[in-house]
């Protein structure tokens, strides 16, 4: 049951996201086809958390340009984060048609709650919570399966108050 402050504060964190992910993603996606989504996973580091999300291909936008998104929820650190992201990546030529490297750079919003025990007497659990706007630097590899599937493999050095650095791996439908 999501009630209390803690929990009002993480509902509208997540709105947060969610309404910006969409302002960023819908003008361009509305003349671009979705190519691919599937569920992504992997860890961040500052703070140091397993994540877990949804990756999206919201297809070219200009030769050799795609634009792709994500959101994804981190657990550990004492910190809760939820994230969201629109990058343009640039695709590379390559020798290998079943592999394709990418470079690009993005906006990220994250929502912080964090949540830790003090250890002084009478001050117990402390908590807070914040609501981040920043920037990444994407790079990565595109695997195409004999299934005709796609696995993407990105790394991610954030810019600003969000993970400084994330490794996920995404599944393509």
């Amino acid at each position: 049951m999501l009630t209390g402050p803690t929990n009002a504060k993480f509902l509208r964190g997540t709105l947060h996201v969610a309404l910006l992910v969409g302002l960023l993603v819908a003008p361009v996606a509305a003349n671009a086809a979705i190519t691919g989504w599937g569920p992504q996973g992997g860890f961040g580091l500052s703070p140091d958390q397993i994540v877990v999300g949804l990756h999206v291909n919201a297809g070219e936008i200009a030769p050799s340009v795609e634009l792709r998104g994500g959101a994804d929820v981190g657990f550990g650190d004492n910190v809760t984060t939820i994230s969201g992201n629109g990058d343009a990546v640039f695709i590379f030529g390559s020798d290998s048609p079943k592999l394709t490297p990418f470079l690009g750079g993005g906006l990220v919003i994250t929502y912080w709650d964090f949540s830790f025990d003090t250890n002084i007497p009478g001050v117990g659990n402390v908590s807070a919570s914040s609501t981040e706007i920043g920037a990444a630097l994407v790079g990565g590899v595109d695997m195409i399966l004999n299934s005709g599937r796609r696995l993407t493999f990105t790394g991610r050095v954030g810019l600003g108050d969000v993970h400084d650095f994330k490794v996920l791996a995404a599944w393509m439908f």
